[in-house]
């Protein structure tokens, strides 16, 4: 239903302003960590995976195996001070 693709599609644009995602592009290649998501399987069907990753110069990886094609990252939060 083409409807119901373009109300999927504007809030999936407000949940990625209102929580700060960017592009892929933008992401950090030096090896800093990062919050990723992506689709599960690499399709908007099947929902969105997130996961603690870093660019190993080849691809997203956590420290166990590489992961899905990530399509938005975010910064992760400062560690807590006490």
């Amino acid at each position: 239903d083409d409807r119901e693709a373009e109300l999927h599609d504007m809030w999936e644009r407000l949940t990625k302003a209102e929580a700060g995602w960017q592009e892929m592009n933008t992401a950090p290649m030096d090896g800093t960590e990062a919050l990723v998501t992506g689709f599960i399987w690499n399709d908007p069907k099947q929902g969105r995976w997130q996961q603690v990753a870093a660019w190993n110069g080849y691809e997203w990886a956590t420290e166990q195996a590489p992961l899905h094609t990530p399509t938005h990252w975010r910064p992760l939060p400062p560690n807590p001070t006490a």
